[in-house]
């Protein structure tokens, strides 16, 4: 026979703040009960149910469908953070540097194209140079500005 002993609350569970008077209660245990208690958590925790008889015990039976329910939980996460935050916008971060180029008598979009963008295609050179001045016509004015992609 084992004796505890046990100190409860009189009246209520106490707060922080509130005085409580305490009162001892003996409790014996006989083996028998002790070895029945200690039978039934062996047998929760080979059950996979350690702490209480309701909670339900959950097991990997796949574990690629385990990984692959990951996988796709952490792309759709990040996904939704990148929208979330617009960080998908690839514009803040590049920057485009353009050279300034006097039009001077003779000069041609063409001439100008070789001469500045001498590794891209004249033709492209030429689309790209009229799209970024806003230029819808092949003529140019002596003595304006072109900007030119670096």
């Amino acid at each position: 026979m084992l004796n505890f002993s046990l100190k409860l609350p009189q009246n209520g569970t106490p707060g922080p703040f509130l005085p409580f008077e305490e009162q001892m209660f003996n409790i014996s245990i006989d083996r028998e009960h002790i070895f029945c208690y200690i039978l039934e958590k062996e047998q929760m925790f080979q059950k996979g149910t350690e702490g209480s008889l309701d909670m339900k015990g959950y097991r990997i039976t796949s574990r690629v469908r385990f990984i692959a329910f990951v996988a796709i939980s952490i792309i759709i996460f990040t996904m939704a953070f990148n929208m979330m935050f617009e960080l998908n916008t690839a514009q803040s971060e590049t920057k485009d540097n353009y050279i300034k180029v006097g039009v001077m008598s003779g000069d041609s979009l063409w001439s100008i194209a070789q001469t500045y963008m001498p590794d891209t295609d004249t033709r492209e050179a030429v689309y790209i140079i009229k799209k970024v001045n806003g230029l819808e016509s092949d003529c140019l004015s002596i003595g304006s500005t072109l900007d030119i992609p670096a």
